[in-house]
This record gives structure tokens, C-alpha cells and sequence, in this order.
């Protein structure tokens, strides 16, 4: 099930999106469609919420676009945002006939970055907190990082500083057993694949 609704406001699309989908990598394949579809991420609101008995992936983006035709982008975003829950051939397509360059082994963040992990709600989560220079593509490429360790995404904020045109991130994650691993080596190969991505690097 997905749910899909986005309005404008001078420039900006505000897209809500709802889904039965939680599993790790959700977040992450919501991105990489924006991304290939040469949306800018402004701005995001990621919550897994619960309604009788069922959980939902509850998402607000803020989104800017350089094309001229972002009005006609708004409308296939929600059919493809529909598709990429059914059919992965679909996402590919695009991707395949996109002009963005996919950029997940050629990635880095600048040595003024700083990434901070802290285990909370009696060590079941883990905030992770994400400073780093804003760049196209840097949410596409953190959240599959993200993905390809198994960590699921339980909520997350995501900001840019538009004076210093930095971004300012945090998520709220658990592993692959579902509770926080800050402090091990979890901890510390997330953050390598952050700061020194491989350049054979397989994550998608």
C-alpha cells in the first residue's frame, strides 16, 4: 500500500507519503527515485508510525527541481513512487534513461564533516547525527550505505542549512536484531563506508 499526495508553493513540492513498506531500504529507495529524477531534497520528516496493529512508513519531503516542468515531475513521481513498491524494473528504467549520474562509488564527504553516534531509549535505538557540506545526492548515498548493513531507518530529520549550506541530519536506527549498536563495530564500519566509500563499493 502506498498513499501518495504533494502540493506547491512557490517553487517547493511538498510530498507526503505513506506506505505498508518498512522493511531496511525503504527510505533509501524513495531517495534514489527523487535523485534520479533530478530532484533536490530540501528538507524531510521520516516516521514509522502504528494504526490497529499495522506499522506505516509516514514521510514528508521538501523538494525543489531546476526543470521547468516540475508540475508534470510532482505527477510521475507519484506513479513511479507507486511502481517502485510492485515492480524494481521499473526504478531501473528510469535510471537507465536518466541524466544523473549515479554517483554510489565516486561519493565522499569532506574532511569538515562530522558523523556522532549515541545509543538511546535504553540502548533499543541508536541517534545517528550527520554535519556535512550539502551536496546533490548526499541523502541517496548515506541512506544506502545504510541499507547495505542491514540497518533499518525507524525515523529521521533532515534539514539544510541555508545559510551555510550544510546539511544537518539525524536518524533514529536499530540493526539487524533490532536494538542500538553504537559503540561497535557496527559503529565503526558504518562510518568508514561513509567517510572512505570503496570505489568498489556494491550497495544500489
Amino acid at each position: 500500500m502506498i498513499q501518495f499526495h504533494y502540493k506547491e508553493n512557490g517553487g517547493f513540492y511538498t510530498v507526503t507519503l505513506k506506505t505498508s513498506e518498512t522493511a531496511p531500504g525503504t527510505l533509501h529507495k524513495m531517495v534514489k527515485a527523487m535523485f534520479f529524477m533530478g530532484w533536490e531534497i530540501v528538507s524531510g520528516d521520516i516516521e514509522t508510525i502504528e494504526e490497529d496493529g499495522q506499522f506505516y512508513s509516514y514521510d514528508i519531503f521538501t523538494l525543489k527541481s531546476e526543470e521547468t516542468d516540475s508540475k508534470i515531475k510532482a505527477s510521475k513521481l507519484g506513479v513511479l513512487m507507486s511502481s517502485v513498491f510492485t515492480d524494481d524494473f521499473v526504478l531501473e528504467e528510469i535510471i537507465h534513461h536518466s541524466s544523473e549520474i549515479d554517483l554510489r562509488n565516486t561519493f565522499h564527504l569532506s574532511a569538515d564533516s562530522r558523523l556522532e553516534f549515541e545509543d538511546v531509549e535504553f540502548a533499543t535505538r541508536t541517534k545517528f547525527s550527520l554535519e556535512a557540506p550539502d551536496r546533490k545526492g548526499l541523502l541517496y548515498f548515506v541512506t544506502g550505505v545504510l541499507k547495505e548493513n542491514g540497518i533499518n531507518i525507524h525515523s529521521a530529520k533532515i534539514r539544510t542549512d541555508q545559510t551555510g549550506n550544510r546539511a544537518q541530519d539525524t536518524f533514529i536506527l536499530s540493526d539487524t536484531k533490532g536494538v542500538g549498536f553504537a559503540g561497535t563495530s557496527l559503529e565503526d564500519r558504518v562510518s568508514r563506508n561513509i567517510l572512505e566509500i570503496s570505489l568498489n563499493s556494491s550497495w544500489k
